[in-house]
Formats: C-alpha cells, structure tokens, sequence
C-alpha cells in the first residue's frame, strides 16, 4: 500500500521530469528513475540541479525545502518501490521514451482546430479545407500569447492541482482581416 501511495502523483512527476530532461540519453533516464527513491529517502545528492534549459528540482535549490511526503526509511517499502520503477517500460526500455516531448502545443492546435470543426456536422472538402486554414491561422496568431494575470484555483477532485492558471489577452483575430484583405485584393488588384 506504501508503494501505490508514493506511486500515485510524487512518482509519475518524476517519471515525466525524467523522461523531458534526460536529452536523449537512455542511461541518464535510469539514473534519473533510480534516483527517486533516494529523493524520497531524503537523499537528495543526485536530484536535478538545473541547466539553461531547466531550471532545478526544488530539493536542490530552495533552501527551505522540506519534503511533503512521508520519507521512506523502512527498507521492505524501499525495496518494493525500487522494484516497481524497475519493473515499468520507461525502465525497461528507455530508448523508446528518451524524446519525450511536451504535448501542450499538439493539444493547444487541437483545440484551435476544435474551434472550427464541429464534431457533429460532416463538411464538403472545400469547406473542411477552409476550416482547417483558418484553424491553423488562428493558431499561428494565438499560441503562446501573452497573459495579462495568473489566478490560483484549488481543484475539489484533484487537490493536488494548485497550479496557476493564466488569464490571457483578447484575442486579436488580426488573421480575419488579412484574409479579407487578401481577397478584396484578388478581386480589385492594385494598379500601378
């Protein structure tokens, strides 16, 4: 029961923590997933310290850290955690999940496409392919816009997820006018 517990959320953060900064390399990913059950035994020697791209866990570079979860020092619970990392198929085969790659843009594009086709209507082929267009326009203009406020909500069915939530800007639809323009143009050409 301890295993599933400290399996739960602690285990698969570190799992994806893993997999995003092992930059390709199957072994730095093992050492990487052995090293949670030291983190969890307060050892925290080889956490992630941080490089340019990421910044470091936080055992390693707040000085007031202190853990959360209830630090593992019977040895039957160690060994049983170690065993079930050991046994998952990001252990065992670690070369199929060294490029692990962030999903928030393939899921940021989906929403934008989700925008413009509706489930449950069935398009023509031009209407489809117009659709598309003017999803990926949108996209191309929106994504990783900028936010004006962060607002912090505490989810009642998963209270883990205290993250901050970003208030964006309007949005500008700039691309509708370009597309306007386009077309006015195609119509009455400019003369020279």
């Amino acid at each position: 029961m301890l295993c599933y517990m400290i399996a739960g959320a602690g285990v698969k953060t570190h799992f994806y923590w893993s997999m995003k900064t092992s930059n390709g390399d199957p072994d730095l990913l093992q050492s990487r997933l052995d090293n949670i059950v030291r983190h969890y035994q307060n050892d925290h020697r080889n956490c992630f310290a941080g490089n340019d791209q990421y910044r470091g866990a936080r055992c390693r570079t707040d000085p007031n850290y202190l853990p959360q979860r209830t630090t593992l020092r019977d040895p039957v619970a160690i060994q049983l955690t170690t065993q079930w990392i050991r046994d998952t198929q990001i252990y065992k085969n670690p070369l199929d999940y060294v490029h692990c790659v962030d999903t928030h843009y393939a899921e940021s594009f989906n929403n934008s496409l989700l925008q413009y086709h509706d489930k449950r209507i069935v398009f023509g082929k031009d209407q489809y392919s117009m659709r598309s267009y003017r999803a990926v326009l949108d996209w191309n203009e929106h994504v990783d816009r900028e936010y004006t406020s962060i607002t912090r909500r505490q989810s009642a069915t998963n209270p883990r997820a205290v993250e901050g939530h970003k208030v964006l800007k309007r949005k500008g639809n700039n691309f509708k006018a370009t597309i306007w323009d386009t077309y006015m143009d195609t119509i009455f050409p400019a003369v020279n």
